[in-house]
């Protein structure tokens, strides 16, 4: 096992995999698939690869359901006041990670625009602007440099004067400065006259190339950004998220209807999990690992991608996400479809979880309402419509709309995150799919936020 560890982990991180490595030394130094023994020895289970994914660089926090069947497969129980050493690496991990962005030097500008490469002189190549260019699709080859340098940072919001061409936030010379502007009013039409019929219609797309902007974002210019003219998601191809220990690829980093910047940390878009999501890091089911993301087809008329991998609680149950969008809609539908390709039947909970990292961020579910329930304190909830969402200071809401027939479906949350869950029985040779709409969408500063979301379910 590994004994590197991330630049920055915060120190009750650290202390936290202290105490787990002298366990693990008291242990004589199980290897993951030791300790993937001794967990079935006492009727737990707690997969090889997930220790590995741990032990890789000590820097993350695992769930505390999992981080404990780690601790009881050690014997370690007794050793130290683990769930206080949990509790206080799970708030410090949380803390860096918001930190981390907020001091992004990144500008977050109000409309999802493509990321630009430089030229040799370290000048932007001219590209279009994210809404309407035409992506590439998957596989494409990397570009060179891909700095960000768009055109809605041309001006330096921090009224510093000088040439800071490196960072492309300021262009010194009157010739870019008009260039700049010229960006700036052709961005303002696309933003502000589209789509009331007069601009530029937007055709569904999915390709590498792009990047939706705004502090919270994460993906790169590599990984997948779908989009219509209404909204634009990106899915994983290569970037991962440090809460998701190594499952990211397949599942969203950023979302943002037109005109506004996102707010998302990630939508964690199928699990299949062997023990109920229970406590304070239900959140964190990282059960379902995509091996592959590729486009299925890349538009105009609409546009499609796919992921396809397994269960790590479950290898014989392969998971497929299909991503599909269409004009005009402000969703994305989403299908998931859990195949038992062994024989033996499978008992599994499935469902996908929502975290919102904007400010003020909130939960609503339908039947419980509003949810600022803090972060240690999740309750769980019979909603009555199928959907769940979240949202905050900026007027966007964000959810996930179920189809109709998921009788047992649950949701828990705080107002920090959001989780569903549904109980599946899937026979040998079986499969179950589960299929909802991920909505983006501007609720115009309501009183009810989430009032968008029950229209969509009932239209």
């Amino acid at each position: 096992m590994s004994d590197t560890e991330t630049p920055g982990t915060p120190e009750p991180v650290t202390h936290l995999w202290d105490c787990v490595k002298k366990a693990l030394a008291e242990n004589d130094n199980p290897s993951p698939r030791d300790i993937d023994r001794l967990a079935a020895s006492i009727g737990l289970k707690l997969a090889a690869s997930t220790i590995e994914g741990w032990s890789r660089t000590w820097s993350v926090v695992p769930a505390w359901e999992r981080f404990e069947v780690l601790i009881k497969a050690l014997g370690a129980e007794q050793d130290e006041d683990w769930r206080a050493l949990h509790g206080a690496a799970l708030t410090a991990d949380r803390k860096r990670k918001k930190e981390e962005r907020r001091h992004k030097e990144f500008p977050a500008p109000t409309t999802p625009v493509a990321s630009e490469p430089l030229n040799s002189d370290r000048e932007p190549v001219p590209q279009q602007l994210a809404w309407g260019s035409t992506p590439s699709a998957v596989p494409a080859e990397r570009s060179p440099d891909p700095a960000f340098t768009v055109p809605t940072d041309a001006v330096d919001t921090t009224g510093a004067e000088g040439d800071t061409t490196a960072r492309g936030r300021f262009w010194a010379t009157p010739w870019k400065v008009g260039a700049a502007v010229v960006l700036l009013v052709l961005t303002a039409v696309l933003i502000f006259v589209w789509p009331g019929g007069e601009g530029e219609h937007v055709s569904p797309s999915a390709g590498t190339g792009k990047r939706l902007t705004g502090q919270l974002s994460q993906a790169s210019t590599e990984d997948i950004v779908i989009e219509n003219g209404l909204l634009a998601m990106a899915v994983s191809a290569v970037t991962e998220d440090n809460q998701l220990l190594g499952t990211t690829r397949g599942k969203v980093l950023d979302m943002t209807t037109r005109g506004r910047a996102d707010q998302l940390d990630w939508i964690n878009v199928g699990y299949a999990s062997a023990a109920e999501p229970a406590g304070i890091g239900a959140w964190q089911q990282v059960t379902v690992r995509y091996d592959e993301v590729r486009v299925l087809d890349p538009g105009p008329d609409r546009a499609v991608l796919r992921a396809t991998g397994s269960s790590t609680d479950f290898p014989a149950l392969r998971v497929t996400t299909t991503y599909r969008i269409e004009p005009d809609q402000p969703w994305i539908s989403t299908e998931t479809m859990f195949s038992n390709t062994g024989a033996a039947p499978v008992t599994a909970w499935i469902g996908d979880s929502l975290d919102h990292d904007g400010a003020g961020q909130y939960s609503g579910i339908p039947g419980g309402g509003t949810i600022v329930a803090p972060y240690d304190s999740p309750r769980r909830y019979n909603p009555t419509e199928p959907w769940m969402g979240q949202t905050g200071a900026d007027p966007q809401t964000y959810g996930l709309i179920y189809d109709a027939g998921y009788p047992g479906l649950t949701i828990q949350a705080t107002e920090n995150w959001v989780l569903s869950q549904l109980r599946v029985d899937i026979p040998a040779g079986g499969s179950s799919t589960l299929a909802r709409r991920i909505v983006a969408i501007d609720n115009g500063g309501a009183s009810d936020p989430f009032a968008v979301l029950s229209e969509l379910y009932r239209a």
